[in-house]
């Protein structure tokens, strides 16, 4: 398996989870000319732009280490080209075109976050532990990683 696959299983991996606690995934690997959004997510009032890590261990470092100051301003950017293409007045309204299914009202958001969440799994794709770093980053700071509360859940 190649390092774009075992990613890919870890983003599913993480939006399975985000849909547990009860997130609207809006979107996964959304790609804008500034790069690509791992998954977008809608949950009480507040859309999330998911930054998504996988790693088999940490003996390069913590996943989140690994988003680095360029990663932020290309994740920061590529939300405000989504933001400017699909919300208007704080409403997220998303057509066919985008999700392939039609939506009967539109969703309210008052907050934006930007999380990421480290998904641990074996190279066979066995889940081991999901981390979810809530507003890990923010347009106020984008240089650098803010330590937020985490979320864990252990498999």
């Amino acid at each position: 398996m190649n390092t774009k696959e075992f990613g890919r299983a870890g983003e599913k991996a993480a939006a399975d989870y985000l849909k547990q606690k009860e997130y609207r995934i809006l979107g996964t690997n959304y790609l804008t000319a500034h790069g690509e959004i791992d998954i977008i997510a809608y949950n009480k009032g507040r859309l999330v732009f998911v930054e998504v890590k996988t790693r088999s261990n940490d003996s390069y470092g913590a996943p989140m280490d690994a988003v680095d100051l360029k990663k932020i301003q290309r994740v920061l950017y590529s939300a405000e080209e989504f933001k400017t293409m699909h919300c208007r007045y704080g409403h997220i309204r998303l057509d066919c075109s985008f999700l392939c299914f039609r939506w009967t009202k539109k969703l309210r958001y008052t907050e934006t976050g930007y999380d990421i969440i480290e998904v641990f799994m074996t190279r066979d794709l066995q889940l081991e532990k999901i981390e979810q770093h809530i507003n890990a980053f923010n347009k106020n700071t984008p240089n650098k990683i803010i330590k937020t509360k985490k979320s864990r859940y252990k498999y």
